[in-house]
């Protein structure tokens, strides 16, 4: 994947475009691999989907490097820590990351 964060868009709903192009992924993956081949496949395919999550997130500086450090498993946690912490922000009045 390759995907990149557009301009001013909020680091969660990167993440949510990431998870649909997964979901598009693995439908397609089901529909055309063999039996055998599909938990691999979804492994590799869900990591990228994160990594790639991870990479577009160091553009927002602290919030990228801090999921970063977290070293979530699966795009699903790293998106509830970006969720956490933009929740934590606002609670502190602090200026969110766009």
């Amino acid at each position: 994947m390759s995907e990149q964060p557009k301009k001013g868009e909020n680091p969660y709903t990167f993440g949510q475009r990431i998870k649909d192009i997964l979901n598009l992924l693995l439908t397609k993956m089901q529909m055309d691999t063999g039996e055998e081949l599909i938990p691999h496949k979804n492994t590799l395919y869900k990591d990228a989907a994160l990594q790639t999550y991870k990479r577009g997130l160091m553009r927002h500086g602290r919030l990228g490097e801090m999921i970063y450090l977290k070293d979530p498993d699966t795009l699903e946690a790293a998106m509830a820590d970006v969720l956490e912490y933009q929740n934590w922000q606002y609670r502190c009045g602090a200026k969110p990351f766009l």
